[in-house]
């Protein structure tokens, strides 16, 4: 057995693209504009980086969002403790882009780290984020040999005389050209095409007498395929560009495309470049025009809570403590429902998950997390990134902080309470 040595990653060029009415009218970003940016561009939404962009272009706020480092992950065999760390850097408020995109990707590509070594876990975020702006071919020539998803897609031993079809088939079906481009031919020939890979004691290695070596019809063009060509004739498909820039466009701009634009999206992608799609959706009136559209999923609310309660100078738990809380609020890192990952629709604002976000907010520490001090409106509202709270709802929050019959603290951590559970804090 050979042991194969990954490419070095290609980067996506930067290209300068040209923004719409809507975001380029204003030659300088206000504070509503920078803010509406950074909550959909990065994990947290820190207020002070929306300070910073406010008098930014938009192309110039893009690029500060996008420098950012690689992650720093220990690989270790202890349990969860490389979860635990990516977790960390999810919610670093030194986070920006690339970083926002990796967690994008993680919920199109998903592996369940508890079928996994976790040792491998690592690595794969690792790809996520080295490749998170990148190009999608690169991306998934990387991914779909990665160690932790051969695992958990029954990848991991499949030979040719007795291929496992699992990967093949989400590879299509969940990673690629989607349903209807496919039929079960394929799924059998690919399976076969990717038949050969290893996984053990954290090392990927390919065995040549496992692979199919024989002559393969997928999608109608017979050759000796492996993995590498089975990726890009999937990458070539026009289906993958509109499916794959379909889902990036909704998570942007929290809607999905429509018809034509989502044939312009495919145009756009045909050469899968990351980077300058998201550039391009970034530009869009339909960008500009969806503040608080996109419903915040459990992580991304969990996430910014901390964010605010830091912002604000409390302390939240630690993470290796606070994280289990997730499991309640419907989204662990790694942990994904299915291989489809996480809905990504309105079931984030129905009444069990907001349920789920109230039970989290009373179980924490208001002493710990909000202090003992009178409340500071203004800074709260800050923290929480709610400048743009509704006037009746703000009326309220107000009222709550004057209550003369509570405490100073108490009416500090009733004001918390009530902005945290506002229907502005749930979307982005």
């Amino acid at each position: 057995m050979a042991t194969t040595t990954p490419a070095t990653p290609t980067l996506a060029t930067r290209r300068p693209t040209r923004f719409s009415a809507a975001f380029a009218g204003r030659e300088r970003l206000d504070r509503a504009s920078a803010a509406h940016l950074v909550r959909r561009t990065t994990v947290t939404a820190p207020a002070e980086v929306v300070d910073a962009l406010v008098g930014r272009s938009v192309g110039e706020a893009l690029e500060r969002l996008a420098e950012e480092p690689p992650p720093a992950l220990a690989p270790d065999d202890e349990w969860g403790r490389s979860v635990t760390e990516w977790i960390g850097t999810l919610c670093d408020p030194a986070r920006g882009l690339r970083t926002r995109l990796a967690w994008f990707w993680h919920g199109v590509f998903t592996t369940n780290a508890d079928a996994v070594e976790q040792s491998l876990v690592a690595a794969q975020v690792e790809v996520l984020h080295t490749h998170a702006l990148g190009n999608v071919r690169d991306l998934l020539q990387r991914f779909v040999v990665d160690g932790a998803l051969l695992q958990y897609l029954d990848g991991d031993g499949s030979a040719a005389w007795d291929p496992n079809e699992n990967l093949a088939r989400e590879l299509m079906e969940l990673f690629t050209v989607g349903r209807g481009h496919y039929g079960e031919d394929d799924v059998r020939a690919a399976a076969r095409a990717l038949a050969g890979w290893r996984v053990g004691d954290g090392a990927v290695t390919f065995d040549r007498q496992a692979a199919f070596a024989a002559p393969l019809i997928f999608l109608g063009v017979q050759d000796r395929w492996d993995t590498a060509s089975v990726v890009d004739a999937l990458c070539d498909h026009p289906a993958t560009p509109r499916r794959l820039g379909g889902l990036l466009w909704a998570d942007l701009v929290g809607s999905p495309p429509d018809g034509t634009t989502l044939s312009e999206i495919g145009d756009r992608f045909a050469d899968l470049e990351i980077e300058p799609l998201v550039r391009w959706i970034v530009g869009t009136e339909a960008f500009a025009a969806s503040p608080r559209q996109r419903p915040r999923r459990g992580f991304e609310w969990w996430a910014a809570v901390r964010q605010a309660i830091t912002t604000a100078g409390g302390s939240p738990q630690p993470i290796a403590d606070d994280r289990w809380a997730l499991d309640g609020l419907g989204q662990v890192p790694f942990h994904p429902p299915s291989v489809a990952g996480w809905a990504a629709d309105r079931r984030w604002t129905a009444p069990g998950s907001i349920g789920a976000r109230l039970r989290h907010l009373w179980s924490i520490d208001p002493w710990q997390a909000f202090g003992d001090g009178e409340v500071d409106l203004q800074r709260v509202l800050w923290a929480c990134g709610l400048d743009d709270l509704a006037p009746d709802r703000r009326a309220s929050i107000v009222d709550a902080g004057a209550m003369p019959d509570l405490e100073p603290a108490n009416r500090s951590h009733l004001v918390w309470l009530l902005a945290l559970s506002t229907p502005e804090f749930q979307f982005s």
